[in-house]
């Protein structure tokens, strides 16, 4: 079942269980996790 309340997306990179909000944008994600993006 999917909440229209959910606020946190579980993501998995490069092996690990990552968590982010929902509204995230990709570059700012890549930033997050200690990426470059360009």
């Amino acid at each position: 079942m999917i909440s229209n309340n959910t606020t946190q997306i579980t993501l998995e990179v490069n092996g690990e269980s990552r968590t982010c909000s929902c509204d995230t944008k990709l570059p700012q994600l890549l930033e997050q996790l200690g990426l470059n993006p360009r």
